[in-house]
């Protein structure tokens, strides 16, 4: 008990968050001392300890020496009400339950409701049900061929080296926040995450965010592997590696050969860089080399890994282009409890200081060209002088805002369009809340369109181009909600042709938006497709 379960448990907390935890009780000179002394000594009648409390008054707090006797809970009622409430919720919804067949959909969510009403401590029955679910999950899997059993109980759960450049915790990206929601999905599957990632400044080098372990080597070769030779010293080896981007994929799969590999393919490296070079006025000679060697490390990496992930179909065909290779399809998630509908709209719009009474437009990007913003400032225009009631934010940060700013100005709409700049993730869902539509304006390389979904799951509508990824998820849900095309005319158009529709059943459009996200798209469903390619690729013993 004290060897295999307490000390054992101890020691795996206490190293997670980076700290060194002493046993002095333990120490062998006093545990012989305390075995030879009488037991007069250490007790008086009912008293137990009294030689300890003897010595210790004095130095710790009454109600401490006289309290009683505590172990250390897992905080579960705390959890399942809030922190995990919405993985609770995902795990087991009805849809689930109906289909394995074992524990009735409506008990379990009277079950959850009366948990989160605070009305009563219904976290041990939760916490069952919860490992029951996933356990029948996990070995559906295993029955149907899919998996090594060879694999899954020699190892037991895997030790997992999520790669990334960028991560929600330092980074706006879409890209970023993928990477960190899949490790916590997979931690909370009982996997073993590590992420290692560039970094950004004023954060630490090594720090345990909800859980997780974070490693950042500033974007340094000699650094990176520094960090995986601290990784490997806490965590004895690493299974599989989780790959986001190719510059850091790359060196790890260098410091670590011979490691399985999977690889989620967000966007082409080469041809972003491209773009960007353009916009910059870079030159031809720089821009030519500089995708040539992104595409190499790209390819390099790509042939190295045992499964490749993307989450639209567009990009397996950019994927096929680029490199004539074939991947797995597996859509991306939102989190439905961080991003919903709000109550009270009017508050927020009052703290986040937008107009009480405009019908707000809101769009959430990287600020650069290739995102269809200049295009959207000029239809911006046209839609003012028809509409003056509408109100744009742009929310985002890039080297396009000095021009974005000149645009609006030269154009007269300091009153009706506002750069929001940088949005705090805190801030992020109340800006969906508060929007009456959210626009895509993208003119290429749009990989999925996470904020899509944000938006949708907090009950906003979204417009946008008939590019890219758009149409996997906007022309899905309802066709009109595709522009015409990517020019100022056509976004004025649609966001025109989008208000009286708007108007006339705001409540019935909202709710659809909602309840499309909630039927097709969850991280839970993404961390568990992920887990089988993480197994997959162990399995066929494709190295890296």
């Amino acid at each position: 008990y004290l060897s295999d379960d307490l000390l054992c448990l101890a020691d795996r907390v206490s190293m997670s968050n980076s700290l060194e935890l002493r046993v002095p009780f333990l120490d062998v000179r006093l545990a012989e001392l305390m075995a030879s002394a009488p037991l007069a000594l250490k007790t008086r009648g009912f008293t137990l300890k009294a030689l300890l409390k003897k010595i210790m008054a004095g130095r710790l707090p009454p109600e401490i020496l006289g309290g009683p006797k505590r172990g250390f809970q897992v905080p579960l009622a705390r959890w399942y009400g809030e922190e995990l409430k919405g993985f609770a919720r995902e795990v087991l919804k009805e849809s689930s339950l109906e289909k394995n067949g074992w524990l009735s959909p409506g008990y379990i969510t009277g079950m959850l409701k009366e948990h989160e009403s605070g009305r009563r401590n219904l976290s041990d029955q939760i916490h069952s049900v919860i490992m029951f679910e996933l356990w029948l999950a996990r070995n559906r899997k295993l029955a149907a061929g899919g998996v090594s059993f060879g694999v899954r109980h020699a190892a037991g759960p895997l030790n997992v080296l999520v790669c990334t450049d960028i991560i929600q915790e330092d980074d706006a990206g879409g890209s970023g926040r993928v990477a960190w929601e899949t490790a916590k999905r997979l931690a909370a599957m009982g996997h073993r995450p590590v992420v290692l990632t560039k970094g950004a400044s004023g954060k630490k080098d090594l720090e345990t965010s909800e859980g997780i372990e974070i490693h950042r080597y500033r974007g340094s070769p000699f650094k990176l592997r520094a960090a995986v030779k601290t990784i490997l010293a806490r965590h004895g080896r690493i299974d599989v590696l989780e790959l986001h981007h190719p510059y850091t994929a790359f060196l790890a799969m260098n410091a670590l050969k011979g490691v399985p590999a999977v690889y989620n393919f967000h966007s082409p490296w080469a041809e972003e860089y491209s773009i960007r070079c353009r916009d910059l006025g870079m030159s031809f000679i720089r821009r030519f080399f500089g995708a040539g060697v992104r595409n190499w490390v790209e390819r390099r990496v790509l042939r190295s890994s045992g499964v490749i992930l993307n989450a639209s179909r567009f990009m397996a065909s950019k994927l096929r282009l680029a490199h004539t290779l074939e991947s797995r399809l597996l859509p991306l998630g939102v989190d439905p409890d961080k991003f919903r509908p709000a109550a009270d709209t009017a508050a927020l719009r009052k703290r986040l200081g937008l107009p009480a009474e405009a019908l707000v437009v809101l769009t959430v990007r990287n600020l650069v060209s290739r995102m269809g913003l200049e295009n959207l400032v000029e239809a911006a225009s046209a839609v003012v002088r028809e509409k003056p009631e509408v109100f744009f934010v742009i929310g985002g940060s890039g080297y396009l805002r000095r021009k974005l700013e000149a645009m609006i100005k030269s154009s007269g709409l300091q009153d009706s369009v506002r750069l929001a700049g940088y949005i705090p993730e805190a801030d992020l869902p109340a800006y969906y809340q508060c929007a009456d539509l959210f626009i895509l304006p993208t003119r290429v390389l749009e990989g999925f369109g996470l904020v899509t979904l944000e938006a949708l799951a907090c009950g906003t509508p979204v417009l946008a181009t008939p590019v890219a990824a758009n149409p996997e998820i906007v022309g899905r849900l309802d066709p009109r909600m595709l522009l015409e095309d990517c020019s100022p005319a056509g976004i004025a158009a649609g966001i025109l042709g989008f208000i009286p529709r708007y108007l006339e059943d705001r409540a019935a459009m909202r709710a659809a938006c909602r309840k499309f996200v909630e039927d097709n798209y969850s991280w839970t469903k993404y961390a568990e497709g992920v887990e089988q390619a993480l197994f997959d690729a162990v399995s066929s013993g494709r190295r890296a």
